[in-house]
């Protein structure tokens, strides 16, 4: 079989930005099959014909199915649970590379030694800042309402801490009061951090800001927002959402700016 040199396989996980990811690249004609990781009906329902189920515990199958296929170009998306280590299937060679190597390291380290495994697999990893651009964010989505300057201002104030901040590799994400700084994101993710604030009756000028973690790998961690998220903001009285220049994906776009739209929230963008 003749290598399929412009095709794509998308490797996918929970979420919305699955299906988003799946019929854009089809927009772009070089969709080639589906390996759905986690339950994902809405995409099963669209792309069943090309689409392939294995638990990321059978690491080795997904490998052996990209070789069957004969693709190697692969765009991975969407929200995983991972296993415990020794509950993921791997060979006796791939386990020896990853234990001397994977363990011994921080999470950036991390990706960048699983992303060096793919590739010894002869599977190049595709970055969703080339293939899927039209989800990202960019500054002719800014939406400006009450304060919109005035929130801007509070996180440029910020800059420098922001910048400490996303180096320690934490989170994606945190919540400031004016240019006060409140809480981070943890390892427990966005929702985790959003909760904090369920109740919230002192703080009027909240402002949520998602970025990159310095050194995050595009390939494997890339930050992504959707409706679901701009929902609970609304709930807890966000005043301005803020994301930067091609460094987020948005997942349902146009009724995210909707949403935000409606409820008075303003959306910046740097």
């Amino acid at each position: 079989m003749v290598q399929l040199k412009n095709k794509v396989c998308l490797i996918g996980g929970r979420g919305q930005v699955v299906l988003d990811s799946a019929n854009s690249l089809l927009s772009k004609n070089i969709l080639s099959k589906i390996i759905l990781i986690e339950k994902n009906i809405e995409v099963v329902k669209k792309f069943n014909n090309i689409t392939y189920h294995y638990s990321i515990k059978k690491f080795e199958n997904i490998l052996k199915k990209l070789e069957e296929l004969n693709i190697n170009k692969v765009l991975i998306i969407g929200y995983v649970e991972l296993p415990k280590f020794n509950q993921i299937n791997f060979n006796i060679k791939s386990k020896i590379f990853l234990t001397k190597n994977y363990f011994l390291n921080n999470e950036s380290n991390q990706t960048k030694i699983l992303k060096k495994f793919l590739l010894s697999k002869n599977i190049h990893l595709l970055s969703p800042t080339k293939y899927l651009n039209e989800l990202l964010i960019n500054p002719f989505d800014e939406i400006k309402v009450k304060n919109f300057d005035k929130y801007k201002e509070s996180l440029l104030s910020n800059m420098n801490n922001l910048k400490k901040i996303s180096s320690i590799n934490i989170g994606q994400s945190l919540i400031m009061n004016g240019d006060r700084i409140l809480a981070l994101e943890s390892y427990q993710g966005t929702n985790k951090l959003l909760e904090l604030f369920n109740n919230n009756k002192s703080f009027s000028e909240l402002i949520f800001v998602k970025f990159k973690k310095i050194n995050q790998i595009n390939e494997l961690d890339f930050p992504v927002i959707g409706p679901e998220t701009i929902k609970k903001l609304i709930k807890i009285k966000i005043k301005a959402m803020v994301l930067f220049k091609n460094k987020t994906l948005i997942v349902d776009k146009i009724n995210c700016i909707k949403l935000l739209k409606k409820n008075n929230i303003n959306l910046i963008v740097l």
